[in-house]
């Protein structure tokens, strides 16, 4: 427990309640009658049976408003239901999350869930079937069960941005400006990875320690804050700029790069500490904890293809996803440098759960996206992804720290996007074009693609790795090898692309 912060009360008497917060009249996804079945036939039995007391406001004479205040305050769990963005919940809802923590957040889609407690845990059920219904009531069991377990546990913005105390921000401050820089193991759980407070902790240093100690608890907490952060701030940031940028005017082709870089760079520092707590994660070949941090990830995704508020330019709406793509890229490289095979498979197929701008939810992994691979954020141009990519990642001093040099990081670099381009072609066939080859465009990565072509048909254990990756057996990705890397050198994508077509020719047989 980090300093300062209270005790978790006593669960004896009346303080063992969990008051719900839930619509009372109809809403578009349930009516009246609906909403108070679900309250007594699935909600309060469920929670009963947990040990919980369990009531929801009713409306009765007198201060309505009072008496849910009152619950809102005294009652040890909030259970609160976010279906529909019913607007008295989420009034409640912020009054409990300034209040304390132990909030229990349920919805009967993602859709209804706000960017910014995307980072908390929220389930999603379905109360139109039976099965649903028993679902959610066993879910119910169990996550109360996980409150007893942990009652102390930060659960919501405003622990997170206040390290778990309620502290007014001056007084934080203070207290954290008494050391300059934290070490790993002062570092609170709540200790987010991009904002002010991010500053006293070395993000190289605080992985490293994390991955060696395989600490997947204070690792989720750890994520939990830095996602607040990034739904708090992000979202205005865009905001500001697009109220800061000109008039929208052309910008001419060879001027698109200059024109999106100072945007980017807006965002790219925060982003930058994220991108060295992973790459010392990829050292470490801590699998599970790069899947925690993953989830970050997937925020920056969702708010590049979820933001169309108003007029907004699409260097400064795309930077999130620009970004994410970086990190991914970086992992990759390093994992490539390292040939930390079980990794690299991770970064090429682990799927990254984001939502569309239509509102559907999308599960697919790096490879499966190929619009990351021609970034909104640099108009969608793929050899100015490539161009980012290889030029402003080596000014993180966290990549330069991993790297021998320059040379080894493009070398990385090169066949990480080889191996994406590889496998996405694999799993796509039945595609016109391939995933964009930017490998070509990497300075000196002739060399580096031909070792690592050379190096599949003596190591087994590579081919394994990317076959499995591909969902084949090695014979079969052995035999498909020819055709797939003949689309690869022969592809035409235009841009810059062009300039380099006989630059790396990937040899056709291994």
């Amino acid at each position: 427990m980090s300093e300062g912060a209270a005790e978790p009360e006593s669960m004896t008497g009346q303080s063992r309640l969990c008051f719900v917060i839930m619509p009372f009249s109809a809403t578009a996804s349930c009516t009246k009658r609906q909403w108070t079945s679900l309250f007594e036939n699935v909600l309060k039995p469920a929670v009963e049976n947990a040990d919980y007391a369990c009531h929801r406001s009713t409306a009765t004479r007198g201060n309505i408003i009072a008496a849910i205040l009152e619950n809102l305050r005294d009652a040890y769990v909030v259970l609160a239901d976010l279906t529909d963005q019913n607007p008295n919940v989420f009034y409640e809802l912020g009054v409990r999350h300034a209040l304390k923590n132990r909030t229990i957040l349920i919805a009967q889609d993602e859709k209804f869930i706000p960017f910014d407690l995307r980072p908390y845990a929220t389930y999603v059920y379905n109360g139109k079937t039976k099965r649903g219904r028993e679902e959610l009531a066993a879910r119910l069991r169990a996550l109360l069960d996980d409150v007893d377990q942990s009652p102390g546990r930060p659960d919501n913005p405003v622990s997170d941005f206040l390290g778990g105390q309620h502290v007014p921000a001056d007084a934080e401050a203070s207290r954290l400006s008494v050391t300059q820089t934290m070490t790993p193991q002062e570092a609170p759980i709540t200790q987010a990875l991009a904002g002010p407070r991010s500053k006293s902790v070395d993000p190289l240093a605080l992985g490293r320690h994390i991955a060696t100690a395989r600490d997947q608890t204070t690792l989720r907490g750890m994520v939990r804050a830095t996602r607040a952060f990034f739904a708090e701030e992000w979202p205005r940031r865009i905001e500001k700029l697009n109220l800061e940028a000109p008039a929208s005017a052309q910008v001419a082709t060879d001027q698109i790069y200059e024109h999106c870089l100072p945007y980017v760079q807006r965002f790219s520092p925060d982003a930058e500490r994220v991108e060295q707590f992973g790459l010392a994660l990829v050292d470490a070949e801590y699998e599970a904890g790069l899947t925690e941090i993953f989830r970050i990830l997937e925020d920056w995704i969702t708010l590049s293809q979820q933001y169309r508020s108003g007029g907004s330019l699409k260097a400064v709406r795309g930077a999130p996803a620009l970004l994410a793509l970086r990190a991914l890229a970086n992992w990759g490289a390093k994992a490539a440098d390292d040939m930390s095979l079980d990794v690299l498979r991770l970064l090429l197929t682990q799927p990254l759960a984001t939502t569309e701008s239509s509102g559907q939810a999308a599960t697919l992994p790096l490879v499966d996206r190929r619009d990351l691979f021609w970034p909104e954020g640099l108009f969608g141009r793929g050899d100015l992804a490539v161009q980012y990519l290889q030029t402003e990642s080596w000014t993180n001093d966290g990549l330069q720290k991993m790297f021998a040099s320059q040379q080894d990081y493009l070398n990385g670099l090169s066949r990480f996007l080889f191996s994406a381009a590889l496998i996405h072609d694999a799993r796509h066939a039945d595609e016109t074009l391939p995933l964009y080859p930017g490998f070509k465009l990497i300075r000196g990565s002739s060399a580096p693609i031909t070792a690592f072509a050379k190096k599949l048909s003596a190591d087994l254990s590579l081919t394994e790795a990317l076959a499995k990756a591909a969902g084949e057996d090695t014979t079969t990705f052995r035999a498909r090898w020819p055709e797939r890397v003949r689309r690869l050198n022969d592809a035409k994508l235009g841009g810059r692309y062009d300039l380099f077509l006989d630059w790396v020719r990937v040899p056709e047989q291994i």
